[in-house]
């Protein structure tokens, strides 16, 4: 799909992605962000994709045994494909699973904090105690479920005033005058 896709979209670019040991293909993006006038390449090539999706798992001849994943985003101009459902909720859930002290969470010594700056970081936004929702560029738009902003170009002070409170968050850190 991706070298039809590379023919068909010259200004495309793909990026495949791999599973950590690099051995399976996990999914690909399909990224047309440094184009001038994306907003109505968007509206062309996601019907596109999402019927080329289509048409591939209803093919007798197809050899895929799984059902491909096509996430879009509202106002982003790119497109991931997956070999599975992703929700970075659930990777959310499992990752601080694998960190959380669940007896100073109970005393309210450890909140967590996520990230992210496009809708499909909503599910993680959800479980985060506290939600930040990053605007990269003026011509998006993304609808999050976060609790605060901020503007990219203010994210690497806003991160070291975290690191010089020993991260932990207050409003004061997040004020910018």
């Amino acid at each position: 799909m991706a070298e039809r896709i590379s023919l068909s979209y010259r200004d495309v670019i793909i990026e495949r992605k791999f599973t950590s040991d690099k051995k399976i293909l996990a999914g690909v993006t399909f990224d047309y962000r440094h184009l001038q006038d994306w907003i109505s390449y968007k509206k062309r090539f996601e019907p596109f994709l999402n019927e080329m999706i289509h048409e591939s798992q209803s093919s007798p001849l197809s050899a895929a045994s799984y059902n491909l994943n096509l996430q879009t985003y509202a106002s982003h101009p790119f497109i991931d494909v997956y070999v599975n459902k992703c929700d970075k909720g659930t990777a959310f859930q499992y990752v601080t699973s694998k960190i959380s002290n669940t007896q100073d969470k109970k005393k309210g010594l450890q909140k967590i904090m996520y990230l992210g700056d496009s809708d499909n970081d909503n599910p993680a936004f959800a479980k985060a105690d506290i939600s930040i929702g990053v605007r990269s560029d003026d011509r998006l738009n993304p609808k999050l479920s976060c609790t605060k902003i901020i503007k990219f170009d203010m994210l690497s002070m806003f991160l070291k005033r975290l690191m010089e409170n020993n991260f932990l968050f207050s409003d004061d850190i997040f004020q910018f005058n």
